[in-house]
């Protein structure tokens, strides 16, 4: 090891700072979201244009590290019915199907969903916690890029 120089820490901030500075991040705030905002935005008419490019492939569902939506489903095989659980989406039309139908049988209904749960519903259960790590690997995998950075700011948009 060796000494560093006393600006060095600086120096590797004001880096850290100018890259930063370049991300979509940028200027990023949660003031906008928690429990307490929950009927506002709910309610927020822009959900349709967020949601509008959206496939419901649920990849980024798969894919996140928070996502933990399961279906418990019995197979025959051959030896018994066994049950199993099984990996499931909240972005899938059938995903929570009951015989009294589907409580979000529409793609913006479901959208909005996956993004209440992430920046609403966990935090108001959880100390204030969002359900989502930043780790980006939705938008890597979806193949429309949607990214929870560009429905935070536009749902944030004069909210905050």
């Amino acid at each position: 090891l060796e000494d560093a120089a006393d600006d060095a820490a600086e120096e590797s901030k004001a880096k850290t700072k100018a890259i930063l500075e370049k991300l979509p991040l940028k200027n990023l705030s949660t003031d906008s979201f928690g429990g307490d905002k929950l009927m506002e935005l709910f309610n927020s008419d822009k959900w349709a244009g967020l949601s509008e490019a959206c496939l419901g492939c649920g990849t980024c569902t798969f894919v996140c590290p928070t996502c933990q939506c399961y279906d418990i489903r019995d197979y025959d095989t051959g030896h018994g019915v066994q049950r199993f659980r099984c990996w499931d989406s909240c972005m899938y039309s059938d995903f929570t199907k009951t015989a009294g139908g589907q409580p979000r049988p529409t793609q913006v209904e479901r959208f909005r969903q996956r993004f209440m749960h992430k920046l609403v519903y966990y935090p108001a259960n959880n100390e204030g916690v969002f359900g989502c790590v930043g780790c980006g690997r939705c938008m890597k995998s979806c193949p429309i890029s949607m990214n929870i950075v560009k429905v935070m700011k536009t749902l944030g948009e004069g909210n905050a």
